[in-house]
């Protein structure tokens, strides 16, 4: 299954043969049996991940960054009406040399003072940056998958909160896996959506990605799976 979703992973020293015992524990775990489901889940992680333990890339020529992090969307209630607003970055325009091809620096301004996180000062933007097969990012997110590990692998005690580069770390595929679970599952309940009638690969990727970034390479990676289960094609 690994194979057909992840061409590239295949090989005797190939990534698929690492990540798979990860992947039946978690999947064992969770009761993931759904055919349907784990085509999604599957061509999904592997369209974020390719199967890797990865870190978010941060690097950003001015444009690419300015396309990306250049606007925030706000949140503004009065009284009982809320709206969503678009507001400049405005650091992103006035201050490009030092954002531009400086990821710390940039993970520290646009994810300052949320998901967790402290000020831009504080350094947990970069910190606590996405990782692992469906990138968990903020520290929030790490302290619910460091609550997730130890309660249910309680001889396997990490502080990933202050080593959160173990979500990232070749040598712990365990937390980069367990990070697309605990947020299938529980973080953004993917899950729902995945096993219901309304499910498309569009609708999940919305779900997972908040867009339709690598739209086509997910519903590719879908329907390779797909052939291999007997499922359906999809067409969006």
């Amino acid at each position: 299954m690994l194979d057909a979703v992840n061409p590239s992973g295949k090989g005797k020293n190939g990534v698929n043969a690492t990540a798979l015992p990860y992947l039946n524990r978690n999947a064992n775990h969770f009761n993931m049996t759904d055919k349907r489901e784990i085509a999604y889940f599957l061509s999904q992680i592997s369209a974020e991940s390719g199967l890797q333990p990865i870190a978010e890339n941060l690097n950003y020529r001015v444009s690419a960054m300015r396309d990306k992090f250049g606007y925030q969307a706000l949140r503004m209630c009065k009284k009982k009406l809320c709206k969503k607003i678009r507001v400049r970055r405005d650091k992103l325009w006035t201050q490009t040399s030092h954002y531009a091809h400086h990821p710390q620096a940039l993970g520290n301004y646009v994810y300052a003072d949320r998901m967790g996180n402290g000020d831009e000062a504080s350094g947990d933007g970069y910190r606590y940056r996405g990782r692992g097969f469906l990138q968990i990012t903020g520290k929030n997110l790490y302290r619910r998958m460091q609550d997730y590990h130890h309660q249910e692998f309680p001889d396997d005690i990490n502080n990933l909160l202050n080593n959160p580069d173990l979500v990232a770390d070749r040598n712990h595929y365990e937390y980069a896996v367990e990070t697309a679970f605990v947020y299938w599952f529980d973080i953004a309940n993917v899950h729902d959506l995945a096993i219901s009638a309304d499910a498309t690969v569009k609708a999940v990727t919305r779900k997972v990605n908040g867009g339709q970034n690598g739209y086509q390479a997910r519903l590719n990676a879908f329907n390779r799976l797909a052939d291999y289960l007997g499922l359906t094609k999809a067409s969006q």
